[in-house]
C-alpha cells in the first residue's frame, strides 16, 4: 500500500473532474477516497462495528505503518480480522469507485458493507489456521 493507485488527484487529464466519484464533493486522493469521503466513512463505521475493529484516524501512509505495527501478530486472530478488514474495505471501496467511473453502476454503502461482511465471513470460515478461531470470533461472525 504505497499510494500508487491512480486516484483522480494523480491523473493529468484536464477533461475529467477531480471530484470524488463516491461523494462528488472532495478531491479524490487516497486519503479522501478511503477515509474522508462520507460514503467510505459509512462503510468503515459499519464494517468496524461488525468486525469489532477500531482503526486509527490517520492519513493513508501513516495508517498503513500503524497497522503494520499494531496488527502484526500472526497468531492473534483479532489481528487477522483487522488485517482482513483493512484489505477488504480498501478493495471494495476502490472497486465501487471503478464501477461508477467505468460501468456507470453504483451501490449504496449498506450494500457494500453486506458484501464485505459476506466476504470476510466466508474467508474466516475457510481459512486454515494453526490454532482454531476463538469462540468469540466464531460467534461474532456466525461461524459457531
Amino acid at each position: 500500500m504505497q499510494s500508487k493507485l491512480r486516484t483522480k488527484d494523480r491523473l493529468w487529464s484536464t477533461e475529467e473532474s477531480t471530484f470524488c466519484s463516491l461523494c462528488g464533493t472532495g478531491v479524490e486522493s487516497h486519503d479522501h477516497l478511503f477515509f474522508q469521503c462520507p460514503y467510505a466513512k459509512v462503510v468503515w463505521t459499519d464494517v468496524n462495528q461488525i468486525a469489532h475493529t477500531n482503526w486509527a484516524h490517520l492519513a493513508w501512509d501513516e495508517l498503513t505503518r500503524w497497522a503494520a505495527i499494531n496488527f502484526s501478530a500472526m497468531h492473534n486472530h483479532s489481528h487477522l480480522v483487522a488485517r482482513l478488514t483493512l484489505s477488504a474495505v480498501v478493495y471494495y471501496v476502490w472497486f465501487e469507485r471503478n464501477n461508477r467511473i467505468f460501468n456507470g453502476t453504483s451501490k449504496t454503502p449498506i450494500s457494500l458493507v453486506a458484501e464485505i461482511h459476506q466476504l470476510l465471513r466466508l474467508h474466516l470460515s475457510a481459512i486454515k489456521l494453526k490454532h482454531p478461531l476463538s469462540e468469540i470470533i466464531k460467534t461474532r461472525w456466525g461461524l459457531a
